[in-house]
Order: C-alpha cells, then structure tokens, then sequence
C-alpha cells in the first residue's frame, strides 16, 4: 500500500467548499439523501490533489493513475493506536 503523506496544501477550492460538500457526504452516509455525494468539480478537484500525494499510483494495487480517467476515491482515516 502507497503511504499518503499529508505535506501538500489542501486545494483553495476543496476549502471553500468543505462545508457543503461534507454535508452532501453525511447525508448520504445517514441513508438521509440517495446518489453521489461528490460533483464533477468535487471529482476534479480531489483527484488533483490527491495524485500527488499518492506519487500518482493506485494507493491499493499501486499501478500508475492517470489523471485523464474517472477515478474512484476512497476516504480513509488513521487507525487509533
């Protein structure tokens, strides 16, 4: 698995659009709404930042992503320890 370091600034829009987009996200994840939580922009906007981070590979499978295609993005959080 690719370790994700955190060392890059979260994307300007990412920030101003945190609140809704979160939202969207726990709606959905309390049964509340139905689809998808994240726009096309939401999709680019992550995708972009998110490829540096994983140096450009599947965190998983670590084959190389290109940034052209759809790509599907897991949220993920630390373990407690």
């Amino acid at each position: 698995m690719v370790h994700t370091p955190r060392h890059h600034p979260a994307p300007p829009e990412l920030i101003r659009n945190q609140k809704e987009w979160t939202d969207r996200f726990c709606k959905i994840c309390a049964g509340e709404k139905h689809g998808n939580w994240a726009t096309g922009q939401a999709h680019r906007v992550i995708r972009k930042a998110v490829h540096p981070i994983a140096h450009g590979k599947c965190i998983y499978c670590e084959r190389v992503l290109e940034l052209k295609r759809d790509l599907e993005v897991d949220q993920h959080r630390k373990k407690a320890r």
